[in-house]
């Protein structure tokens, strides 16, 4: 076979060079002798450069490590203390944020408890096991929010996980096991820290069986398979960590498993047409029905209706509810605590849209300031915002939504421009985001130097 050398192309000599020929792309290749010394040379740099990142990501890691250990052993935070931090970024919610409150609470205190025991070589008279958590309410009524600000106060590793990415082992998709990655990173690649880990599983309603029918005879591949996969995982196993979770593992090193006995699972989702089922087996009316007994207030869909519902439901009408919705018994079992949550009231929309540290008021007067702009959005304009937010029924996503189309067009025109001092938006801008009005620095010249406004 013709082969090239890989360095200085000099055709291959089997008496002078030896050596093996490589076979690539139907072409041979090998290193020739006068290579050989400089070849050999970058090699061993190049494991050098590799060993000297990798022991810099090792002492990272550590570090890492290390602080984390420490914020589980300092973390003294109430569960009262847990809900005020809640309550700076979540608007209402009080019974998602105690119930939520006191399973991180009571997360913490295990593994406190586990070190102590662990560091003083005994072992605990009481086995603590974990209490998963599902969330349960409608589109915008602060899910994922409520999930994201916990990672802010907590002392373990947080990690988030969408549960329509998942499938069963050998289908598009990602495995299950998936969702330990961004644990195990967040960990600092420990294997016994990301056993700590708090998972929080969004739409997780997404993987209930579709179909009540014949459910033994075929799976749904996006969902029955799902939750039996899912189902070792959050009880509690030796899973085994995906290759390649920290974007450094070799294809060839050995397995590594993580233990999720200890981990707690929060899962959440919007659970459309649960209510119903939860109010058919308490016996309460959802539906308008015909005739002299028709209850005007009983109407299928209204999400306050739905809420007292659920939060009426003993736990074990719960269970039972989410398995007819299409979990297995014993995956809706691993979830002993399911806790609803409200639908916004406008006085509440009000108060997500100004009051929480990210409010998208904030965001929008924070990104007009950085051009040298005061943005002011009337109260009228607030109001109305609320108003139209409410009705298209999608909770403080509307907010946004509204926010953006509202200043959008003055971003678009004054971004940039050092001349205008304010812009001011009333609720006309909603219909017409061109109707704002901008006040220009008296006197400015482009090019010129700033004046003072008057």
């Amino acid at each position: 076979m013709k082969a090239t050398c890989m360095v200085c192309n000099a055709p291959y000599d089997v008496e002078r060079d030896g050596g093996q020929v490589i076979e690539i792309d139907g072409a041979g290749h090998y290193i020739c002798k006068r290579d050989w010394p400089g070849f050999t040379a970058g090699v061993d740099l190049q494991k050098r450069v590799q060993e000297t990142q990798d022991s810099a990501h090792s002492e990272q890691n550590e570090t890492k490590r290390a602080e984390a250990r420490q914020a589980l052993t300092d973390f003294d935070s109430t569960p009262r203390e847990i809900v005020a931090k809640l309550d700076e970024y979540v608007i209402g919610q009080e019974r998602a944020k105690r119930d939520v409150a006191v399973g991180l609470y009571d997360h913490h205190r295990i593994h406190q408890g586990d070190m102590e025991h662990q560091a003083a070589g005994t072992t605990a008279d009481v086995e603590l096991e974990k209490a998963n958590i599902m969330l349960v309410g409608p589109s915008g009524s602060g899910k994922t929010l409520l999930a994201r600000t916990l990672a802010r106060s907590l002392g373990v590793p947080f990690a988030s996980a969408d549960a329509t990415s998942l499938s069963p082992t050998g289908y598009t998709g990602n495995d299950v096991e998936s969702i330990l990655t961004a644990a195990y990173i967040d960990a600092g690649e420990d294997l016994e820290w990301a056993g700590k880990s708090v998972i929080f599983i969004d739409e997780i309603d997404k993987i209930a069986r579709k179909s009540q029918a014949n459910p033994s005879i075929t799976r749904d591949v996006s969902g029955e398979s799902v939750q039996h996969a899912l189902l070792k995982l959050i009880e509690g196993t030796m899973a085994q960590l995906p290759l390649g979770a920290s974007g450094r593992k070799h294809p060839d090193a050995p397995p590594e498993y993580i233990d999720t006995s200890k981990i707690l699972f929060i899962g959440g989702g919007a659970f459309e047409g649960f209510p119903e089922i939860v109010a058919k087996k308490m016996k309460r009316q959802t539906e308008r029905t015909m005739g002299l007994r028709a209850n005007p207030l009983a109407v299928s869909g209204d999400p306050q209706r739905d809420y007292e519902i659920l939060a009426e439901a003993p736990a074990e009408v719960l269970i039972e509810s989410l398995i007819e919705y299409g979990f297995v018994p014993e995956f809706a079992g691993r979830f002993p605590i399911i806790v609803p949550l409200a639908p916004l009231t406008k006085a509440q929309m009000r108060l997500a849209l100004t009051e929480p540290k990210n409010s998208v008021i904030k965001q929008q007067v924070e990104l007009f300031r950085r051009d040298g702009m005061e943005l002011v959005i009337t109260d009228e304009a607030l109001d109305a915002i609320v108003d139209k937010a409410v009705n298209m029924k999608t909770g403080v996503r509307a907010l946004r939504s509204l926010v953006k189309s509202m200043t959008g067009q003055a971003r678009y025109d004054l971004a940039g421009d050092p001349g205008v001092l304010k812009v001011v938006t009333g609720p006309e801008t909603l219909d017409d985001p061109t109707k704002y009005v901008a006040t220009r620095r008296t006197s400015f010249k482009p090019g010129g130097t700033l004046p003072e406004a008057v």
